[in-house]
């Protein structure tokens, strides 16, 4: 990726996600800071999406470079990593000029925070180290194991950065993502997501969720590799 890949221009709001575990994709430090600078010099306000970073399979820092968010939005949450998904828990920072509109914006939307809800993201950062250490090393002995059959049945593929997703690479360019993802689940009975469907840097790729249990994810890739190593080919 490049910041030419962002699209920036002319846009009045950027919203950048820094690690996501659509794509297992990290940004590293220097793209980050290109793409933040090209937006900010274009008049673009900047909209910093941080919540996968507690889902990296390497700690991250709070941030590698607190200067680059000063002037713009960040955005984190508590739902994929600490568990409290649809607990609608999470935080924002903003230049002070604009934290009364976004508070506004939140209040309007959501009232407050529950006191269940308060006290469950207190635990989590209070006792998140734990929590994020347990969830790292249970999605690396998945991805381990993913890639290990991956090389075995001779698929080309990804080594995320991010959990829970995983990225496969279609034997033939020339094939239709969206088509093959269709098939595998009506004649092979996995479901894989077309890489498409997440962006035009995808196409020709399937995305595999490493949250399912190990059997089903060693079934599911010898069900993907005896399909894309088949007739369709």
């Amino acid at each position: 990726s490049s910041p030419g890949d962002m699209d920036v221009d002319g846009a009045a709001v950027s919203v950048v996600s820094q690690a996501s575990g659509i794509s297992g994709r990290l940004m590293d430090d220097s793209l980050l800071q290109a793409v933040l600078s090209d937006a900010a010099r274009q008049g673009a306000t900047v909209i910093l999406d941080r919540s996968g970073m507690p889902d990296c399979y390497r700690e991250q820092p709070p941030c590698a470079r607190p200067d680059l968010t000063g002037d713009i939005i960040t955005i984190g949450s508590f739902s994929g990593a600490y568990g409290l998904a649809g607990w609608r828990a999470g935080y924002f920072t903003a230049p002070e000029n604009l934290m009364p509109r976004l508070a506004g914006l939140k209040e309007s939307m959501s009232i407050s925070s529950t006191t269940p809800t308060q006290f469950a993201m207190l635990a989590a950062i209070e006792h998140g180290d734990d929590i994020l250490r347990a969830a790292r090393a249970e999605f690396a002995s998945r991805r381990d194991l993913a890639t290990t059959l991956l090389q075995q049945y001779n698929l080309s593929h990804e080594i995320p950065a991010v959990y829970p997703g995983l990225l496969i690479d279609l034997p033939d360019t020339r094939l239709d993502d969206t088509d093959i993802a269709a098939r595998l689940e009506t004649d092979a009975g996995v479901r894989v997501e077309a890489g498409s469907a997440y962006g035009r840097s995808l196409p020709g790729k399937m995305r595999i969720d490493l949250r399912c249990g190990q059997a089903d994810l060693e079934e599911g890739i010898r069900r993907i590799a005896t399909f894309l190593n088949g007739d369709q080919q």
